[in-house]
């Protein structure tokens, strides 16, 4: 159920049963630091701490206090996050206790409009963001906020990090806060996104008497949607820190965000997953090549900053190949756009997709709450579209079948162009690595396109997982436990199989296998080999067939061994 109430506020109600008397309580704000003043900068992070220091209903640590007496814990299932462009409360809370779940409904309502913002909890919990801050600021952490002014071309993103600046967070004025709150914290840039095991009609009512007589502000300022401005040039971060784990770079072909309203933007949409999908499929080959270049390798199209999105390469390279591996990527990604994709490799990942839009569709009610949280935030967020499993699958069914390998091949040329591109390298701080400069870095994304390349050859060919089945035993002895209802077999090879019916998925069998032994029965000589024997048997294939070829040969079937 979407709704929304005569003053803006939004509400989305869902039902689900995958945790029984159990609920996933969200207040969303459409807006974040990106919003704040010049004598504001961390100030929509430092709301969100408020919000635990006093309301209307609860004072200073009540609110904790009375959440932790009914079993929420602070972190696991109390908590709120502030990004660029929005702010997200959290609550898990139980339900088989009507007025615990409408004590909670009571906590969101105030959150909205009711937190009290006493000056002496603010010069309190100043400290406490100031250290959060500080805690925050760990490698990654730290370079990705270095990288923000390239990958956004000094656009306002790059003035406005979450975390704010020191100076702020421990002098801002109390009415600086307070103002940040009048201002976004209002009901047409709010939404209640509720999913659980609760009476939907009945919440709708609860919610309508609770939010409905929240006011509207009187000359809003306008929520403006920032933009990031284009770059000709590639623009290029390269980033060092003494605490960084490892070497990574990070590529954006950055594009104007399509808005997905109709079918056909839906299906652009679906061509999208095809092209990146298998071309994830190709660079996950290549980490399993001996002396492979880099560690792992990802690709997609997706949602960036702002008005933007990207079509982004992301690798984790190997200290003695950085240049090597970065270069490998592109190739990749150029062998891609240059000659597409096989009418194989297509068809193989056009059942991948199928088969796991069945498998969400079948196991409907059966999912995590989180699963339908994240869909219905990013539609009020980001206004992407909410399908629904079944429909998805249906469409899916439908279009796939009669989409082209040239429609999915001219993807490529869309987003992978010479503009409008942005690098990050993040490496760790010490003398004995070797970096590309910026320049090289540039080098290789205009030498690229002129490199030779060769097309990309499918192997798999006309594969077997075997040749014949083995011959079918039987079961010589058959037990029954009906205390905790476990049917045991014996076969006649000596294997032992005990069998539990359950309800847990709607469609799917879960199988695991063991027999006694192990690293702790071989002696010490053998001990590292042994520890490691099931990582090489799971990447060595199986009957003569590679790992590569084996993932080929189950996609689109609903199987993991591991």
């Amino acid at each position: 159920t979407i709704g929304k109430l005569d003053n803006g506020l939004t509400y989305y109600l869902k039902k689900n049963t995958k945790f029984e008397y159990k609920a996933e309580l969200r207040l969303v704000i459409n807006a974040g630091s990106i919003l704040e003043d010049e004598d504001q900068l961390g100030l929509a992070h430092f709301v969100e701490h408020m919000a635990f220091n006093g309301t209307k209903s609860f004072e200073k640590n009540d609110l904790i206090d009375y959440l932790q007496s009914i079993g929420v814990e602070f972190g696991a299932d109390l908590n709120a996050h502030t990004g660029f462009d929005e702010t997200v409360y959290k609550l898990s809370v139980p339900t088989d206790d009507a007025k615990i779940f409408d004590t909670s409904l009571q906590v969101l309502r105030d959150w909205a409009d009711g937190i009290t913002f006493d000056d002496a909890e603010i010069d309190n919990e100043r400290g406490i963001v100031a250290e959060e801050l500080r805690a925050r600021s760990g490698a990654n952490m730290r370079m990705y906020y270095q990288s923000i002014p390239v990958l956004t071309n000094n656009s306002r993103y790059a003035k406005r990090s979450p975390i704010g600046t020191l100076d702020v967070i421990e002098n801002s004025t109390y009415d600086a806060l307070k103002r940040f709150y009048r201002d976004w914290y209002r009901p047409k840039l709010m939404a209640l996104v509720l999913v659980g095991d609760f009476d939907v009609v009945e919440t709708e009512k609860k919610i309508k008497k609770l939010f409905s007589d929240l006011t509207t502000v009187k000359n809003p300022k306008e929520r403006i949607r920032y933009s990031i401005p284009e770059n000709k040039a590639p623009a290029v971060s390269i980033v060092t820190d003494a605490e960084a784990s490892g070497v990574r770079a990070s590529i954006y072909y950055k594009k104007q965000e399509t808005v997905v309203r109709t079918l056909e933007d839906y299906k652009q949409s679906l061509l999208q997953k095809l092209y990146t999908g298998m071309l994830r499929q190709r660079l996950s080959e290549v980490v399993l090549l001996p002396n492979a270049p880099f560690l792992s390798a990802r690709a997609g199209i997706g949602a960036f900053l702002g008005d933007k999105d990207s079509y982004y390469l992301r690798v984790a390279l190997k200290e003695d190949k950085i240049s090597e591996g970065i270069n490998t990527l592109l190739e990749e990604s150029e062998r891609a756009k240059r000659y597409g994709f096989t009418k194989s490799e297509l068809e193989r990942y056009k059942a991948l997709l199928l088969n796991n839009a069945d498998i969400y569709r079948k196991e409907t009610g059966k999912l995590s709450s989180r699963y339908y949280l994240e869909q219905y935030i990013d539609n009020f967020t980001d206004h992407k579209p909410i399908p629904g499993d079944e429909f998805k699958y249906k469409f899916y069914k439908n279009i796939l079948p009669g989409i082209t390998i040239d429609e999915v091949n001219r993807i490529g040329e869309q987003w992978v162009k010479n503009e409008n591109i942005a690098v990050v390298l993040n490496a760790p701080n010490k003398e004995s690595l070797v970096l590309p400069s910026e320049n090289e870095l540039v080098e290789m994304l205009n030498n690229v396109t002129t490199k030779e390349i060769d097309r990309y050859n499918d192997t798999l060919g006309n594969i077997k997982l075997m040749d014949f089945k083995p011959e079918q035993g039987e079961i010589i002895e058959t037990s029954y436990n009906d205390k905790i209802d476990v049917t045991t077999w014996k076969l006649s090879n000596g294997v032992t199989v005990m069998v539990k019916p359950t309800q847990l998925q709607n469609d799917l069998i879960s199988m695991s296998g063991f027999r006694p032994g192990g690293s702790s029965v071989v002696p010490d000589s053998l001990y590292v080999s042994a520890r490691n024997a099931g990582n090489i048997i799971g990447s060595s294939g199986i009957n003569n067939i590679s790992t590569i070829d084996l993932k080929k040969l189950n996609m689109g079937k609903t199987v993991s061994v591991t």
